[in-house]
């Protein structure tokens, strides 16, 4: 997998762009897709007032999240393969908040926070009790591969 990396923020982010590939490669693999090597994904940090802004736009939320996740195609069937997955959009404050509150590493936080917007990109949903469970199990699934056994939020 390829990554566009931008950070408009101050904060340093606690992960490499090879610890983050890593983590997306993992996934993408572990998600069956083909062609995984040839994807590329966008990953973009962004302040929380910029995050606030994009969830009221996109969601309807008027609050700032950790991570907004923007399919390149979502819903749309192709007749060829979209080497684009998608855009990531992540706020480092309310991901270092998160981890302070949830009691757990900026690396676990941040690398969670991958795994779940990475869902997103490759169709998994929580809107729905049943999708939420499959999307925890994932998660969790992840997690453990990527070293966080017996680690959680």
């Amino acid at each position: 997998m390829k990554l566009e990396s931008q950070n408009n923020t101050h904060n340093t982010i606690p992960l490499s762009n090879e610890a983050i590939l890593e983590i997306a490669n993992s996934v993408a693999q572990g998600e069956d897709t083909e062609l995984w090597e040839e994807l590329t994904l966008s990953l973009l940090f962004e302040s929380s007032p910029e995050m606030r802004k994009l969830n009221r736009e996109f969601r309807d939320i008027d609050r700032a999240t950790d991570i907004l996740s923007f399919p390149d195609r979502e819903g749309e069937e192709l007749p060829f393969p979209s080497f684009f997955l998608g855009d990531l959009v992540i706020a480092p404050e309310v991901v270092e908040r998160h981890a302070k509150s949830y009691g757990v590493s900026l690396q676990y936080e941040y690398s969670f926070v991958l795994v779940h917007g990475l869902l997103h990109l490759f169709g998994y949903d929580h809107q729905e009790k049943g999708e939420q469970k499959v999307m925890r199990e994932k998660e969790k699934f992840y997690m453990q591969k990527l070293g966080f056994d017996g680690v959680s939020r």
